[in-house]
């Protein structure tokens, strides 16, 4: 595991996570929304700016 990578995407994760937050409609906060990141980064290899860009956080079942 790259301990760099990883510590990149905690980083902007977190800013990005607030950001997402305060748009109107998204019913999850902000920690929540931080470890779906996390998660899609362990599993599916999306960095926070792609999470973001293509609205993940939007989806049915994630």
């Amino acid at each position: 595991m790259d301990f760099r990578r990883l510590r990149q995407v905690c980083r902007y994760g977190w800013k990005d996570a607030a950001a997402i937050n305060a748009e109107e409609g998204v019913k999850r906060g902000r920690t929540g929304i931080f470890l779906d990141m996390l998660g899609c980064y362990f599993k599916y290899n999306v960095w926070t700016n792609q999470y973001k860009k293509e609205r993940i956080y939007a989806l049915e079942g994630c």
